[in-house]
């Protein structure tokens, strides 16, 4: 089993600061959150699956109140 070392994301930052870090410190406290012992490979598809899950969420959100 590979353990999951350090994660490294290069995201352009210039035009949406403030909004990257957010996501950037999302990230962060998410892997944070995962078993030290997590797969490189189970790590990024439970960070997809969950990411995917709470924008799904966040859309449904936004139509019931427009």
């Amino acid at each position: 089993m590979k353990q999951i070392g350090k994660l490294t994301l290069t995201i352009d930052m210039k035009e949406h600061v403030a909004r990257s870090r957010e996501v950037l410190d999302e990230i962060q406290r998410r892997i944070n959150l995962m078993d030290p012992g997590i797969t490189k490979d189970d790590a990024l598809k439970s960070l997809l699956l969950d990411i995917t899950y709470d924008y799904l969420e966040a859309v449904k959100y936004i139509n019931k109140t427009e």
